[in-house]
């Protein structure tokens, strides 16, 4: 909204480090801790029973690297990577300005990130 009004105005205004676009793509995730695992499982069932679905990993500049831990162009996973794709957009590109990696840390750790079928963990 903030950039189609620049638009709409316009002005040329720098964009600073808040604005800048963030995104998230493919990538081998090192297995020591600083990153952050999605499960995927309906909310009311036990959380043993929830899938690892992909590790994300600190950003480099503004992309976060993402390694799938099941084949995410399996015709039975197309619902567990939709489901985990958009809370990746959700959370790393859209809810988490202006630092979606403090974000996502403190999602590890909300009530809310107890319903739906995708959760955070910070291991």
């Amino acid at each position: 909204m903030k950039k189609l009004l620049i638009a709409l105005l316009g002005l040329a205004l720098p964009l600073t480090a808040a604005d800048a676009d963030w995104s998230w793509r493919e990538a081998k995730i090192d297995a020591r801790p600083g990153y952050v695992v999605l499960l995927y499982g309906s909310g009311d069932a036990e959380p043993r029973t929830w899938t690892p679905a992909a590790r994300v990993g600190r950003p480099r500049g503004h992309v976060f690297p993402v390694e799938w831990l099941v084949d995410a162009k399996a015709v039975e996973n197309r619902a567990l990577v939709e489901a985990v794709s958009y809370d990746l957009d959700y959370f790393l590109k859209d809810v988490g300005r202006p630092d979606p990696w403090w974000y996502v840390q403190y999602r590890c750790q909300t009530t809310s990130n107890w319903y739906g079928e995708v959760h955070w963990a910070c291991p």
